[in-house]
């Protein structure tokens, strides 16, 4: 578990600025939906066995509500699935040879349930990067199959799969001392054959976790942060033929100068929209595209620039809906867009003040609605503990419900992921150290937004009346408080 404790300084006054502000220019305030209308949330699951910890899930699901998860346990891979919506799961498999002590699993699942499981192994004296694939929402899956091979450092695979079978994989690599390079490598036949590993770039610094996107047609986006003129910038590279050739590197974080950048966020939809989300110098920027990664607009400010901001995600739906998510100070932040990116309305609060939060993540189906969450520390009788909390949209972000507990008390949870399927099923998965049984155990809950209440569009019109830029807010008074931050994954 990677953590930090940090002072930072809170503005006291933005949510106060944000109202008056709202009220002001006539935009949208945030006004919670009825909670009956949020969906139904089912019940815990463990999907690790208690004896060895399980640790950095991850969650995919298909068109049907199939669902597949993969974590590490004790060095291997392991996945479990259900069929009926996350109240039942399948009893858990390997995937991952014991000896090998692998770990950062991924999965990556298309809408008819084929599926993708990657990860890192010490195989052979050095390190591998090896896949499965399941063609039937992981109840069987094929032989393990070694994408790269060196004696040298790999580590942080990231795949993703497309509706045709097309997926491509991303992961670092050690070319030698000081010396790190993004590798890729693709396939046609949803995985069970990969091409050899090419270099998508040669760094002088490492970059934690670069991350790989493909769209309906084939289209391949990666990204990755790396030094240009001695500063840390964001930088892509796109494919128009499912990962087999790809452009000349693109620059996003423009310009480059004394703000340096840290950990981009990428996400596409079926037709080729992607935006991708970054820090720097504690403002979150954007940029987007609308052909696959050919062109890229101009970087733009999403949270507000007097103040720590960090841990941006963002997720595009097929309609060409868009939230971006981040931490600012000790509170989640959410801005949405309904062109791909391009505009984007005033950031909003998510989470109380009253508890510190981080580590935001969040998902928009096919309609708009989504669900975000993250980490928050809550002070007990007990002690302090950590929890994974939510909120849910109907409307595409403008508004979001009161947060609720997705873990429970008594423990340290994090690490949460989830993934939403186009018609509303959604899926989180998250680790959580029990105090009492001194081990950490995977567990996931689902979320179902009902049919009925699909978002029809009937507040499109006052998103986008509200679509302005949020940089330039001037807070007034701040205070300084004592609060945790997990270091950037690695």
């Amino acid at each position: 578990m990677n953590t930090k404790f940090a002072h930072i300084t809170m503005s006291i006054a933005t949510t106060v600025l944000l109202g008056v502000l709202g009220a002001g220019m006539g935009l949208a305030v945030p006004v919670s939906p009825a909670a009956a209308a949020d969906g139904v949330l089912s019940p815990t699951v463990d999907l690790s066995a208690p004896g060895f910890d399980g640790i950095e899930p991850q969650v995919g699901v298909d068109a049907t509500g199939r669902a597949i998860s993969v974590w590490e346990r004790d060095g291997v891979i392991q996945t479990r699935w259900s069929s009926d919506g996350g109240v039942t799961w399948s009893t858990a498999v390997d995937l991952s040879a014991d000896a090998d002590m692998s770990d950062s699993a991924r999965i990556t699942v298309d809408a008819s349930g084929r599926a993708i499981a990657a990860w890192r192994a010490q195989a052979g004296g050095g390190y591998a990067i090896q896949a499965r694939l399941s063609a039937d929402g992981g109840a069987t899956w094929s032989n393990t199959v070694t994408l790269a091979q060196q004696a040298r450092a790999m580590r942080n695979p990231r795949v993703s799969i497309n509706s045709s079978g097309d997926a491509v994989a991303v992961w670092m690599a050690s070319k030698g001392r000081g010396n790190p390079a993004v590798q890729t490598s693709s396939t046609s036949d949803s995985g069970e054959t990969w091409s050899t590993p090419v270099d998508l770039a040669s760094l002088e610094d490492a970059t934690p976790q670069p991350q790989v996107a493909i769209d309906s047609a084939g289209r391949a986006i990666a990204v990755w942060e790396t030094v240009v003129s001695g500063y840390f910038a964001i930088q892509t590279r796109s494919s128009l033929d499912g990962g087999l050739n790809w452009s000349a590197a693109v620059t996003l974080s423009q310009p480059i100068g004394t703000e340096s950048t840290d950990k981009p966020r990428l996400s596409i939809d079926g037709s080729g929209r992607a935006i991708v989300v970054w820090e720097r110098n504690s403002v979150i920027q954007s940029s987007s595209s609308l052909d696959g990664g050919v062109t890229w607009s101009a970087a733009v400010d999403l949270s507000p620039n007097l103040g720590n901001s960090y841990d941006a995600e963002v997720s595009i739906g097929e309609t060409g809906r868009a939230i971006a998510i981040w931490g600012f100070e000790s509170i989640i932040q959410s801005s949405s867009s309904l062109d791909g990116g391009l505009t984007w309305s005033p950031a909003v609060d998510l989470s109380s003040p009253e508890y510190p939060a981080w580590d935001p993540e969040v998902s928009i189906d096919g309609m708009g609605r989504a669900i975000a969450v993250w980490e928050s520390e809550q002070v007990t009788p007990d002690g302090t503990d950590s929890i994974i909390q939510s909120s849910v949209s109907l409307d595409g972000g403008l508004t979001w419900s009161p947060a609720v507990d997705l873990s429970s008390p008594g423990g340290f949870a994090e690490f949460a992921q989830l993934n939403a399927n186009l018609s509303g099923r959604v899926f989180v998965v998250w680790t959580r150290y029990d105090y009492l049984l001194g081990e950490s155990v995977v567990q996931t809950r689902s979320h179902h937004f009902p049919a009925a209440l699909a978002d029809t569009g009937a507040n499109d019109s006052a998103i986008g009346a509200s679509l302005v830029a949020t940089a330039g807010l001037i807070t007034a008074g701040a205070f300084t408080l004592a609060m945790r931050r997990r270091l950037a994954r690695t």
